[in-house]
């Protein structure tokens, strides 16, 4: 599936989805932050290795 763009994502069975492009980004451990007017509400972790 492609990536997605901009700040849109999908909710499927309680979770929200947002197809990350990875192509540029390096080996490394990344933390997405969600924010809702300036706030951040919930934040996640993913590695590429």
């Amino acid at each position: 599936m492609s990536a997605d763009s901009g700040s849109n994502f999908r909710i499927n069975g309680c979770q929200y989805i947002y197809n990350l492009s990875s192509s540029a980004l390096g080996l490394g451990t990344y933390r997405v932050d969600i924010k809702i007017n300036g706030q951040i509400v919930g934040s996640g972790f993913f590695q590429l290795k």
